[in-house]
């Protein structure tokens, strides 16, 4: 099952730039006609009650597609408090 993980603000930090630098595939990347793939994708899934998935690219079942994204055997859970404290740290240049 996908976890919702307490990350420090340094963490988020780093999170959001290594999604800049295409490091970390979301669940943002896929179109919304696509959107019933997400538990095939993030194969883990369960129960998704919002807020952001991702997981790393180089996490990703080698060799294995589906219509183009990338399939996880496990991924992680940004709260949507966590989304909407990333951006204000990122926007604040890492202050609160």
């Amino acid at each position: 099952m996908s976890q919702l993980l307490s990350m420090t603000d340094e963490e988020l930090i780093a999170l959001a730039r290594d999604i800049e630098a295409g490091q970390v595939f979301t669940m943002g990347e896929v179109s919304l006609s696509d959107r019933a793939f997400l538990p095939d994708i993030f194969s883990d899934i369960g129960s998704f009650e919002g807020g952001l998935l991702y997981q790393y690219r180089d996490k990703a079942i080698e060799g294995v597609n589906l219509n183009g994204y990338p399939i996880f055997e496990e991924s992680c859970v940004l709260s949507s408090e966590q989304v909407v404290q990333t951006f204000i740290l990122l926007f604040s240049g890492g202050e609160r």
